[in-house]
């Protein structure tokens, strides 16, 4: 069961491969919809999102269902706590509003102290 200080582990990764002052909207949009994030390039099947990233380096790519939020996924269910889901659900609302995965990286930490506390 991933909890807290693992999750938190995994997004530091996702932002590591991307870099701090990376931003969704960055990725190349050919063969995507540039509107709406998505977990996994829908040609490659490569993560795309914060959450997609993080989740691929814990080997739970394949259990995440597209244009479902992120929280709600029923794949996740005992293989992720409720706390550390709300951690990856800050991290990936900071990346969906645009931020970059730095600020979502602190989103997530700050959710962390936030339900620590």
């Amino acid at each position: 069961m991933i909890e807290i200080p693992e999750m938190l582990n995994l997004i530091e990764i996702a932002v590591s491969e991307r870099g701090e002052t990376f931003k969704y909207q960055d990725y190349d949009v050919v063969d995507m919809d540039a509107l709406n994030c998505q977990y996994r390039h829908p040609v490659t099947g490569k993560p795309l999102c914060i959450a997609g990233v993080a989740l691929a380096e814990a080997g739970l790519l394949d259990q995440l269902v597209e244009d479902e939020i992120v929280s709600a996924q029923s794949g996740l269910v005992g293989k992720v706590s409720r706390p550390a889901l709300d951690v990856l659900d800050a991290a990936q609302a900071a990346q969906d509003s645009y931020m970059t995965w730095g600020y979502a990286l602190n989103a997530a930490r700050w959710k962390a102290e936030e339900l620590q506390s």
